[in-house]
């Protein structure tokens, strides 16, 4: 170690190790116990950050007009890479400091997670570059995680590739302009400040989170869409039209209170799609087949089920609305049917004829079980409480279905 170097060690605390001079003034110290990492986070102004017991914690620091070593940047490590870099008092350090940052980060090869921190992309053809002049055409084989960095606008990458998924949730943008010309992953720009969806990304072989933001519409969606599709929180939508016409997953709307209709929606579901809380009066224009669960609960204007699928290859889901039938319900439903907690009147007419798993039609205005399916099983359980039907004597229940065990399964409490 040479004097500048063996003064360093001197001047600073302990559990502190002097690492590199980086010129300019600025030194790079490593931290070694634990009480030198939480005076760092004090400084940082970061309560509970990472443990430093997997990771390498450097402190970029530089001599002051008092002789003392002060903070200028934190750079966490995990496995060669940066994975976090952030200034005093969880701000973004200045340009002259982030000169220093990225001088080391060069010299020592090391990877990049948080290259918005940095400011710079790593692989290993082309090295380092910086996010803010990427060229043209340039493709990132990996992941992008923008996500709750407080951005206003993104770094222009319209000319970009990205083959991963790209994450801009949580910030505050309030256009995506910038955003990547394709992205083969999933991509989110999900609970930002954003009216429109234009300059949306193409290419997209995953999901798409667009939830939680004010849209007045859903214009420029790709109209197939291969992963999860979320469109819910969107408090200024009001209709579906020009959303996609394909979901191969899941679609969820929910807690969409202007919506008042599924028109538009799209025709075929591949999993499930969820519907509550976004104020529609019936299922006109619901997809006609969905792969998975259908859930359509606490929409507290919704009086039919007019307009439900035929189908539903997992569970129908309609309870909390003001539904006073099963009219309309799906002719097969692949699991489980619960309509509880409606205003169900008499009966089960309008039962599907098949329900593969349970049947929950608890807290309704039931007098009797007409309707329930001829076929369902004796082992499977069906709940009626809350209903006058479940004051009737056991034999006025059950005598179409005969089984001597759907006693307690009525009840709603299988048989021991």
């Amino acid at each position: 170690m040479n004097m500048v170097s063996q003064k360093v060690v001197e001047d600073v605390d302990p559990g502190v190790q002097f690492i590199d001079d980086l010129g300019d003034g600025f030194r790079v110290f490593r931290l070694t116990t634990n009480e030198a990492v939480l005076k760092e986070y004090r400084v940082i102004g970061i309560k509970n950050w990472l443990s430093r017991q997997t990771a390498d914690i450097y402190s970029i620091r530089k001599l002051n007009d008092a002789g003392e070593w002060e903070h200028r940047a934190t750079l966490y490590m995990e496995l060669g890479s940066v994975e976090k870099c952030v200034g005093t008092h969880n701000e973004k350090p200045d340009a002259a400091t982030m000169v220093a940052v990225r001088s080391f980060i060069k010299k020592n090869r090391f990877g990049i997670e948080d290259i918005l921190g940095v400011g710079l992309i790593h692989n290993i053809t082309d090295g380092y570059l910086d996010i803010y002049n990427l060229p043209e055409g340039y493709v990132i084989d990996r992941n992008i995680d923008f996500s709750r960095s407080s951005l206003t606008q993104l770094p222009d990458w319209s000319k970009v590739i990205v083959k991963g998924s790209f994450d801009c949730s949580k910030n505050l943008l309030e256009s995506l302009k910038g955003a990547p010309k394709e992205v083969y992953g999933s991509f989110s720009c999900a609970d930002n400040k954003l009216h429109s969806l234009r300059f949306i990304p193409k290419g997209m072989r995953g999901a798409v989170d667009c939830s939680g933001n004010p849209l007045k519409s859903l214009k420029y969606v790709p109209k197939i869409i291969c992963g999860d599709f979320h469109c819910g929180n969107n408090h200024e939508l009001v209709s579906l039209k020009s959303g996609p016409v394909k979901v191969k997953a899941n679609m969820y709307c929910v807690a969409v209170p202007n919506l008042g209709s599924l028109a538009y929606a799209p025709k075929e579901i591949g999993l499930g799609f969820v519907c509550s809380r976004s104020g529609i009066r019936d299922l006109n224009g619901a997809p006609s087949k969905v792969g998975g669960d259908f859930i359509c609960t606490d929409n507290t204007e919704l009086t039919s089920l007019e307009g439900a699928p035929k189908k539903v290859g997992g569970s129908f889901i309609c309870t909390h609305t003001r539904i006073t039938s099963l009219e309309h319900c799906p002719d097969v439903i692949g699991e489980n049917l619960d309509c509880s907690y409606n205003r169900i009147e008499d009966n089960l007419k309008g039962c599907p004829q098949h329900v593969g798993g349970t049947i929950n039609c608890q807290h309704n205005g039931l007098k009797s079980l007409e309707g329930l399916p001829e076929d369902f099983p004796e082992d499977r359980l069906l709940y009626v409480l809350g209903n006058e039907v479940a004051s009737i004597k056991a034999k006025k229940l059950i005598s179409s279905l005969q089984p001597t065990k759907v006693l307690s399964l009525v009840l709603g409490q299988k048989e021991k």
